[in-house]
């Protein structure tokens, strides 16, 4: 933990305390290098022997029957959407707080983007 000066400008002289609010856990480098190496110069980045033995550890891990390896978010959301039954002409309902891709999984089902009307009551 590091101290830094408080952007607070009622208190300029009182110092904070900053948490990592994520650590990314990282593995030794020589067993991380091997690994991105071996996929990187085997020619299957997005699928191949070591996606199936993720999805694999994935599913295990999570006690689940299946996982599945996706190339992106967009897909992984897209993939959620038709699993959900999400059918042309449903409405979603969805934030425009978020990225686009977000939003476009919903129109590539058929589906309805519902943005709802938030007022500072219902936020609260």
């Amino acid at each position: 933990m590091s101290e830094v000066p408080s952007l607070n400008p009622k208190n300029p002289g009182q110092a904070v305390v900053s948490l990592p609010l994520v650590k990314v856990a990282m593995p030794p480098r020589d067993r991380l290098m091997k690994a991105l190496e071996d996929v990187l110069y085997g020619g299957m980045i997005a699928e191949g022997e070591q996606v199936s033995r993720f999805e694999a550890e994935f599913a295990n891990i999570f006690r689940l029957p299946l996982g599945l390896g996706t190339s992106s978010g967009t897909g992984a959301l897209h993939i959620a959407l038709l699993l959900a039954d999400v059918m042309p002409g449903d409405e979603v309902i969805t934030t425009s707080m978020t990225a686009e891709p977000t939003n476009t999984v919903i129109l590539q089902c058929g589906a309805k983007p519902i943005l709802p009307m938030w007022t500072r009551k219902l936020a609260t």
